[in-house]
């Protein structure tokens, strides 16, 4: 996609303070489509780009706890063209009387004086996490470059346990077990390396390092990878034909996960 015409679609990153402060990180997403040629007007990739971006906005505190992956924001605006790119803090998120915040707030805000970092592995706007998948599904370049993206914003984070919300994403980390057929030696995406915990109710696991493939879209460095020990759960809150069992995480569990493992926040 021409500079020009990427930067129309982008559209200002200048209107909302919060926006123009994380100005790199907006142009990081966006320049992932730099390559991309939309097929024409009604360009379903195109449609989802003029919806702009949103981001939550963690504190700067938020570091060495728990992170809540999401797969990317809904949208429930008109496709008008009146959409901006924005940010909300994940207090504002958590305390919203939106019924899918509540859900995720139930889950974050394990006391009352602490709150789980939150970050979407994908910034586009887009409901359905299936047509999301299927519209991207022989972009592969494209998503790369935005999971190399929130892999860097996840890394500053962090974190000692992630909870992955969508079990239809895991594959992004390199967990095969569920889709072998869109994560495999040949495109192991993250690449990341697992052994099974056996904690109570959960599909828990510990990251014991990463493959030295260089089909992995992340390097083969300590330093650009997440640390060894990380624990990572794949809740089955999605996509009910994975082979694992529904192991849905909630706050009861989460709490017993972080004794089991002698966790403090």
């Amino acid at each position: 996609m021409e500079k020009n015409i990427l930067y129309e679609t982008m559209g200002s990153l200048d209107f909302y303070p919060c926006v123009r402060d994380n100005r790199n990180v907006f142009e990081e997403y966006y320049n992932a489509f730099e390559d991309y040629k939309p097929s024409g007007e009604n360009d379903k990739v195109l449609m989802m780009l003029k919806r702009r971006l949103f981001l939550p906005l963690n504190p700067t505190n938020a570091k060495n706890g728990i992170l809540i992956v999401g797969a990317n924001p809904s949208y429930t605006g008109k496709d008008d063209g009146n959409d901006e790119n924005f940010m909300k803090t994940t207090d504002e998120l958590y305390h919203s009387e939106d019924n899918h915040w509540k859900e995720i707030a139930n889950l974050a805000c394990l006391t009352s004086n602490y709150q789980a970092a939150y970050l979407d592995l994908f910034p586009i706007k887009q409901t359905d996490l299936r047509d999301f998948e299927t519209i991207f599904r022989t972009h592969n370049k494209i998503r790369a470059r935005l999971l190399q993206v929130t892999h860097k914003r996840i890394l500053s984070i962090q974190p000692k346990v992630i909870i992955n919300l969508f079990a239809m994403t895991s594959y992004y980390w390199g967990f095969k077990a569920d889709a072998s057929e869109y994560c495999n030696d040949k495109n192991p995406w993250m690449g990341y390396k697992f052994k099974k915990l056996e904690i109570g109710g959960l599909d828990a696991y510990e990251i014991i390092g990463w493959t030295d493939s260089e089909q992995s879209i992340l390097p083969n460095n300590e330093t650009e990878r997440l640390e060894k020990g990380t624990i990572i759960v794949f809740s089955t809150k999605a996509w009910n034909k994975q082979m694992r069992e529904e192991k849905m995480v909630d706050k009861t569990k989460l709490l017993n996960l972080l004794h089991e493992l002698s966790i403090e926040l």
